[in-house]
């Protein structure tokens, strides 16, 4: 998720800001392609709060709730365990996230999976962070450096030798190319 800005400023939001707390947020709006509704926002009620991670990685409400104290740069497999889907930090957050149509979304999908968000805190200020092209698609490849970290993650998870991320992982035994020789085109 990228960080959200307030209309009209350059200050980071509420819920980005140090010292923040998701707690300062009284409400979240998710504008998405109309399509996508059926799948990330209906039920709402098994939506705010899912009933595994698998149901969580289908949760617009929830990822939101997952992604936005973070941040950084999103959400990540950990983010969608069991565990983690319970927590009430989370929870709590999902309780207060409402997925809407947003036409502009709709325009543009499927030839991109675009997304608005807008957070209201207790303050009264309004924040709005639009992405018009997902992160990682042509638009916006992700670079070399960040496609070595991702199939290094997703090998680790699925190896049976370790279960620990390495903190290098240029250096990985799973991973025999460099980032400078990775394309982000391939």
């Amino acid at each position: 998720m990228q960080p959200l800005h307030p209309r009209g400023r350059g200050r980071r939001p509420a819920a980005a800001r140090p010292g923040a707390r998701p707690a300062d947020v009284t409400a979240i709006e998710l504008g998405v392609a109309k399509p996508v509704l059926r799948t990330i926002a209906e039920p709402p009620e098994a939506k705010a709060r899912p009933a595994s991670g698998y149901h969580a990685a289908f949760s617009g409400r929830y990822t939101v709730a997952a992604a936005l104290p973070g941040g950084g740069p999103g959400v990540s497999h950990e983010d969608f365990t069991d565990a983690a889907a319970r927590d009430p930090r989370r929870l709590a957050l999902a309780a207060v996230v409402r997925c809407v149509e947003d036409e502009r979304c709709s325009a543009s999908f499927p030839h991109a999976f675009p997304a608005v968000l807008r957070v209201t805190t207790r303050t009264g200020e309004e924040l709005e962070a639009r992405v018009e092209v997902n992160r990682g698609g042509p638009g916006t490849p992700l670079s070399g450096g960040e496609l070595v970290r991702k199939f290094h993650d997703n090998a680790v998870r699925s190896s049976r030798r370790s279960a620990q991320p390495r903190s290098r992982p240029e250096r990985s035994p799973f991973l025999t190319l460099r980032a400078s020789r990775i394309s982000p085109r391939c």
